[in-house]
């Protein structure tokens, strides 16, 4: 089951970071070069710092044991010798380690062990010698700094997790932003009552007053300062923070709607900036994730080099200090450097990514005409370049044979210098023009092959349209057909039915309100009605024949929205890399498309677009789109249009945001009006948007109120009997009277109960008190 919250689900989130948090995940992972050596070093755990790895800390019982047993003989033989003592200290405490302690501890003791130890070896003869028992503490010493070094190119990692973890302590910030402390919300609450009736008065259509509106800006405000102000490796982790604060606001809301302690409004209206924020800047996941991965890739690149080119010769205790010290200081470097990367603020990158806004950065929304002629282009190309080498291998043969036989002939047997030099300028003016009819050739022969690609895929895809278009119209005639037919259906049996009620009888009653007699009112004209219905949203079907409402924009050639947009990117891109255009070419396809755009309802006029809906922070306190039962069966080409639609309604702010910032910066050759005209025009088509995305939210709830009557008619019909049931609205407020008096009745009970307890326990007669009778018996 998946768990609604608010509209949204834990499926949206799942859904929405499946693509944009591959490549942050892929981008954090290191990559395994060795497995055998990375499980050996996995066993020493993501450092030596944890503990829990019993099995490496027994290993140093042994050697360490050995130490002992023979500093005790020394000690025998030289009593309270200083030095011995402080060796024999240090192995007791190494032993004394519990079998879970962190391992570094235990390196550590070994390898001042080792340190000491070198003071003795360097005087003591060889029968008092402690070579052969260190040697197996170097050994146990030395592996373990060799694992430690398979474990180090997850420093990265390791240093990603501490900027998400200083992120997680933002919570409180959040929260204190979020939740005001006590004492402010119930002096709000004081003033409330006491003012109820005006306050009641000042509420806007969420159901917030002035002041809460005023708050909910402010907060709105505040998200979009703490996102923005994020480093690049906190910048994830944040926003899973929003989500979290967004799941619990709209748990809140519910659970305030359901104990009916008042609206809820302002933790709804929370809960939908919390929503909005995190959908919005959720699209910059993959950038973030490319530019964390650039600071990565090198880092770890030297990591893994350092790793391989590591020496662990046992060659003596001074060289491995050496070599360890000189280990640590340069992974450090790397790792320090990585960190530094991570520190960096994450609005520049945003800014970069919300720059690229030109056509070429939209590679997927290429049409398979123009896929299929770059394919033909790149195919042609390779085999053209064939052609050329071959060709000018045996034009080279040509020539050679062709002097050869001029020279045999005694052809330039009494050439002067400048006869000679003018044939020389001749034969190189000769060959640049072959090379240039060849090249022109090519050209000519890939734009070919482009365009019968082009053509051949456009129709192809034309086909493919043509038969969905065919099949959306056939399957749309058969289901008017079933539903008139349904329809007409229904209006024989309602006729048949109110024929049948008497005067006085329970169906009789439950008919009166429907007033089924009336033949003005539309559930009398079921049938007609439904005709007409299918009639109007059919002449909307792709591909359908015109009618007067869509003439106009048949007149200019596009079926839908899509076609409209393709059509104007063709001829812009066209434009832009025809280096022949004039300058009054482009000026003037600009001015036909700002002309145009009225007649399909795009206006430029300020007064098209609310007020109120005109600042990014109102965008963010709308609500959101809520996902459609009927999905689930319209199939996953459903589906799949939604979510792109829904994650392109977030790009589209985006785009507007960045165009407002650059407005002012516009190019030379375009006047004031027409930037205007353009802007406006976008503003309007975003304002557009956001009204279809409330019509589709009315619709899911309609949606949802269809599920809800059908189940509770299904669940009728399983009652069985002939009679109809009883008024719904008389029942409920029936039953709620019941269970009121019924929960009264239990408190009252409960209450009798407890003070005849008390009394009895109160008796001085030992009978009376309760178990006294079986106390007695």
């Amino acid at each position: 089951m998946i768990h609604r919250v608010a509209g949204t689900s834990v499926e949206t989130k799942e859904r929405t970071l499946a693509a944009a948090g591959a490549e942050l995940a892929a981008g954090s992972e290191a990559e395994a070069h060795d497995p055998a050596a990375d499980a050996a070093a996995d066993a020493l755990g993501a450092d030596l710092n944890e503990g829990g790895c019993a099995g490496e800390m027994y290993l140093v019982v042994a050697p360490v044991a050995a130490v002992r047993r023979r500093l005790t003989a020394l000690l025998e033989e030289w009593p309270e010798h200083p030095l011995l003592e402080q060796l024999a200290e240090i192995c007791d405490r190494v032993l004394a380690l519990p079998l879970l302690s962190p391992l570094k501890q235990a390196l550590t003791g070994l390898e001042l062990l080792l340190a000491r130890a070198q003071t003795w070896e360097e005087g003591a003869a060889s029968h008092v010698s402690l070579a052969e028992e260190l040697t197996a503490c170097a050994k146990l010493a030395l592996r373990w700094r060799q694992r430690e070094l398979r474990t180090w190119p997850r420093l990265l990692a390791r240093a990603a997790e501490r900027h998400a973890q200083r992120a997680h302590r933002t919570w409180f910030a959040l929260h204190r932003l979020l939740r005001p402390p006590a004492s402010k919300k119930k002096k709000a609450k004081e003033d409330a009552n006491a003012d109820k009736e005006d306050a009641a008065a000042e509420l806007d259509a969420r159901g917030l007053n002035e002041e809460e509106a005023e708050g909910l800006r402010q907060v709105t405000l505040a998200l979009e300062e703490y996102v923005q102000g994020s480093t690049i490796g906190e910048f994830r982790a944040r926003l899973d923070l929003l989500w979290q604060f967004h799941a619990d606001m709209a748990v809140e809301h519910r659970s305030i709607r359901s104990a009916s302690r008042g609206n809820g409004a302002r933790e709804a209206a929370l809960s939908n900036v919390l929503y909005n924020t995190w959908r919005y800047y959720v699209q910059f996941l993959p950038a973030v994730a490319r530019q964390v991965e650039a600071a990565r890739a090198p880092c770890a690149q030297k990591l893994r080099d350092h790793a391989k080119l590591a020496k662990w010769e046992d060659r003596g205790y001074h060289a491995m200090k050496t070599q360890g010290e000189a280990n640590q200081r340069s992974l450090h470097k790397f790792a320090r450097a990585f960190d530094v990367s991570l520190n960096a603020l994450v609005l520049p990158v945003l800014q970069a990514t919300n720059g690229k806004v030109g056509l070429p950065d939209l590679p997927s929304e290429r049409g398979a005409a123009e896929v299929a002629a770059a394919s033909a282009a790149a195919a042609q190309t390779a085999k053209e370049a064939k052609n050329a080498a071959i060709e000018a291998k045996n034009k080279a043969a040509r020539d050679a044979r062709e002097k050869h036989k001029a020279s045999s002939a005694g052809l330039y047997k009494n050439e002067t210098v400048e006869e000679r030099a003018r044939r020389e300028v001749d034969e190189e003016e000769a060959e640049k023009e072959y090379q240039r009819e060849a090249e022109n050739a090519r050209k000519r022969a890939i734009a070919e092959a482009a365009r019968r690609a082009s053509t051949a895929a456009e129709a192809a895809a034309e086909r493919t349209r043509e038969e969905a278009r065919a099949d959306a119209r056939q399957s749309w005639l058969d289901l008017t057909s079933s539903v008139v037919a349904d329809a007409s259906n229904a209006a024989r049996a309602i006729e048949l039915a109110s024929a049948a009620f008497h005067p006085g009888s329970p169906a009789y009653a439950m008919a009166a309100p429907l007033r089924l007699d009336q033949e003005s009112l539309y559930q009398s004209r079921l049938p007609a009605l439904a005709k007409r219905l299918g009639e109007v949203l059919g002449s909307s079907l792709a591909g359908a024949p015109p009618i007067d409402s869509t003439t106009i924009a048949g007149q200019h050639g596009a079926d839908d929205v899509d076609e409209l947009a393709s059509t104007v990117a063709a001829r812009a891109t066209a434009l832009r890399d025809d280096e022949t255009a004039k300058k009054a070419v482009k000026k003037k396809a600009l001015t036909d498309l700002l002309r145009a755009l009225p007649r399909f309802g795009i206006r430029s006029a300020r007064k098209h677009v609310p007020d109120s809906e005109r600042s990014p922070s109102a965008w963010f306190r709308e609500a959101p789109l809520p996902r459609p039962a009927c999905l689930d069966s319209l199939g996953p080409i459903a589906e799949e249009a939604f979510d792109a639609a829904d994650a392109y309604y977030y790009r589209s702010m985006a785009r507007v945001q960045r165009l407002r910032t650059v407005r002012g910066a516009a190019h030379s050759d375009l006047s004031s009006r027409e930037v205007d005209v353009a802007c406006g025009s976008v503003e309007h088509l975003l304002h557009v948007l956001r009204r279809q995305r409330r019509n589709v939210a009315a619709a899911a709830r309609v949606e949802r109120g269809f599920a809800t009557l059908a189940d509770a008619v299904v669940a009728l019909q399983s009652l069985g009997g002939s009679e109809p049931p009883p008024p719904q609205e008389r029942t409920k407020r029936w039953l709620l009277s019941q269970r009121s008096a019924l929960d009264a009745i239990c408190e009252s009970v409960s209450a009798a109960r407890l003070v005849h307890k008390t009394v009895s326990a109160a008796e001085s007669a030992p009978g009376l008190k309760p178990g006294g009778g079986a106390a007695a018996a």
